[in-house]
């Protein structure tokens, strides 16, 4: 009958009461579906943004450690050589004028030194000229230069030594071990106007320094230029580190004293044998200031591309 409230036994409330439990667990079932995808999406965002920090701050801690180490490595200080010359790139070069005391002609021996240090290890072929005093314009080109060359047994000295006749050539000597960010204390001698030899010393490395080699030049090849000394990275040259103190000492009858000078001098940078007197030291370069015998002026070196090309092409002949 419409409008008659109809009236629920115990019997159809307790079905409807069974119906309702068993609906139940779905609704249940459904909620508990839902929190676990919730979770897991938030996990997988708390996990995303973490991995996402610390990638960031990684990438920050690794990029500030290696500016660092480029920056003390290029412009901080050295506990051996306080004012060195950096030499992060090609054309970083220091120039120092001509003077006829600085060409191994005249009286006495000559002994050319001069402090380094590699930035990184020299690869296979790889060739870091980083002293030279001729001029690449000349055809000839009489004069003198040093450079290390990169090879598979280790790294070897060559020195180029030419008169104004074409005699001579780039000499190479034997190779030896150079660790990078090592000073070393290179030394060139001219004796008896005739012989040429190589000392290596690293600083403070023992009592005797490593002899490379030598020539006999004979007949005479003796380098006779007026071009300027130039030190450091010019033209071609792979050479990236850094220059300490170099310099020139003429004196008679060396023969006997070179590896004594050598070891001498390798005990501080800078430092000369007590036995040089001020005249016999014709260049001692800090290396960017003189205090030898003729107080030379040292300066930064300006070459065109013009001068850099043909220098480029002396280095490879």
């Amino acid at each position: 009958m419409s409008g008659v409230p109809v009236l629920k036994t115990q019997a159809s409330y307790g079905a409807d009461q069974n119906s309702s439990e068993e609906q139940r667990p779905k609704r249940v079932g459904s909620r508990s579906i839902q929190k676990k995808i919730t979770l897991a999406l938030w996990f997988f965002v708390a996990f995303g943004f973490s991995y996402a920090v610390v990638v960031t701050c990684g990438a920050l801690l690794l990029s500030k450690r290696g500016s660092v180490a480029v920056d003390s490595e290029d412009s901080g200080g050295d506990s051996v050589v306080s004012d060195a010359l950096v030499v992060s790139q090609g054309g970083t070069a220091l120039r120092i004028p001509h003077n006829p005391a600085l060409n191994p002609t005249g009286n006495g021996d000559f002994l050319l030194y001069i402090w380094f240090k590699l930035r990184k290890p020299l690869l296979d072929g790889e060739r870091a000229v980083f002293l030279a005093k001729y001029d690449p314009e000349s055809k000839i080109r009489p004069g003198y230069s040093l450079a290390l060359v990169g090879g598979p047994d280790g790294v070897r000295p060559h020195v180029y030594w030419q008169n104004e006749a074409g005699n001579g050539r780039w000499y190479p000597f034997a190779s030896t071990q150079l660790r990078a960010k090592e000073w070393y204390l290179l030394g060139v001698s001219f004796r008896e106007k005739r012989y040429l030899g190589v000392h290596l010393m690293p600083h403070d490395g023992g009592k005797k320094p490593e002899v490379l080699g030598g020539y006999d030049l004979e007949p005479q090849v003796i380098p006779d230029t007026p071009a300027d000394i130039v030190v450091g990275a010019f033209g071609a040259s792979k050479f990236r580190g850094r220059i300490g103190p170099f310099g020139i000492i003429r004196r008679e009858g060396m023969t006997k004293d070179v590896a004594t000078f050598i070891v001498q001098m390798s005990k501080a940078a800078g430092s000369l044998p007590s036995a040089i007197s001020q005249s016999e030291a014709v260049l001692v370069a800090s290396p960017k200031e003189d205090s030898g015998a003729f107080k030379l002026s040292i300066q930064p070196s300006s070459s065109g591309s013009a001068t850099e090309a043909r220098e480029r092409n002396a280095e490879r002949e």
